[in-house]
Formats: structure tokens, sequence, C-alpha cells
């Protein structure tokens, strides 16, 4: 038996983790520590979701902004290109 091996308990349908000399149940809440930068990243990314709902729900009810969100589509699709034959001519 290795410490820190993972293994489905069918009994007591549980995870549990070896100590070494026996099986521990894990707790089914598990937390996770975070430092201040995954917090902010984990903020930042919500807000960019939320943004990309509200936006995705306005290009649904008006055509304009439905044409503009694939006009920036677009564009993006272009520079990706740009870069790419930058790169490959050795001007990145």
């Amino acid at each position: 038996m290795h410490t820190g091996a993972v293994q489905w308990n069918g009994n007591n349908r549980c995870l549990e983790v070896s100590t070494g000399s026996g099986w521990m149940r894990l707790d089914p809440n598990i937390s996770l520590d975070t430092t201040p930068d995954i917090t902010k990243l984990i903020q930042w990314a919500n807000v960019k979701m939320q943004e990309e709902q509200e936006l995705k729900a306005l290009a649904e009810k008006y055509s304009t902004v439905r044409d503009l969100l694939n006009t920036i589509d677009t564009a993006k699709e272009q520079i990706k290109m740009v870069r790419i034959l930058q790169e490959s001519h050795g001007q990145a």
C-alpha cells in the first residue's frame, strides 16, 4: 500500500486515500486554497463571461450588435493570419 494512493470503496461508496498503513475516507466537501492572483483571475473570468452573455443577448435582439460582433471576430482572425505570416517570415 503506497501513501497517497486513491481508491473507490464500493461498499461505502466513497473515495479513500492510503495513509500507508490504512485507508482514510476523503471528505466529499473538498476545498482548495487559492492565492490572491488566482482569486483575481477567477473574478476577471467571471466578469468576462458575464460580458459575453450580455453581448450574446444583445446580438440576439439587435442585428446591428450581431453584425458588429461578427466584424470583431473577423478582425481577430485577420490579426491571427497576419501574425502567422509575420512569424513565418521572421518579422515577429
